[in-house]
């Protein structure tokens, strides 16, 4: 597993692993994924055709200053590691709930959003030859889809992981 700062973020994330309960903890910090640039810590390995990334988000916490209502955690699917990369990826933020939201052309990125939903929940995200459909479910049994599925083309050098930013350029 790779452990990326993509966009150079000004406070740089972590990426570890706690065997005995099967956890990630990633830190990451950042101004945001969205627009047409990037600023996240990603965890990922390579991803070629077809595949689903699900994971159940338990929190997202800053103990020292509290955490941004836009920062997002969540899986993603992306072209590369580059800032400006096309991806799909479905993210659940502090205060505007769960968003489905990718990158399929340079001008920036597109979303949709269900209000009202915060951790603990589970996501997923499903690449089906390059159309992606993003899910939440709050039991990981029931799975409600968010918005419609979308086409983007990530290429040869796709990768698949978990994502995270804080929103905030002076923390993680």
């Amino acid at each position: 597993l790779a452990d990326t700062n993509i966009g150079s973020p000004a406070k740089t994330g972590t990426t570890s692993f706690i065997d005995y309960n099967n956890t990630w903890n990633i830190s990451g910090g950042g101004s945001d994924i969205s627009g047409t640039t990037d600023q996240f810590n990603f965890a990922s390995v390579g991803h070629v055709g077809n595949g689903t990334i699900i994971a159940e988000v338990n929190s997202l916490t800053n103990p020292t200053t509290g955490i941004n209502a836009s920062a997002k955690a969540g899986v993603m699917f992306r072209a590369g590691t580059g800032a400006t990369d096309y991806n799909a990826a479905i993210f659940v933020t502090p205060g505007n709930g769960v968003e489905f939201q990718w990158r399929n052309s340079s001008g920036g990125s597109s979303n949709t959003s269900i209000a009202a939903l915060a951790t603990p929940i589970w996501l997923e995200l499903v690449d089906n030859n390059n159309t992606f459909s993003g899910y939440y479910s709050l039991d990981g049994v029931n799975w409600n889809q968010v918005g419609s599925a979308v086409g983007v083309t990530l290429g040869s050098t796709a990768q698949a992981g978990l994502a995270i930013t804080s929103h905030d350029t002076s923390s993680l």
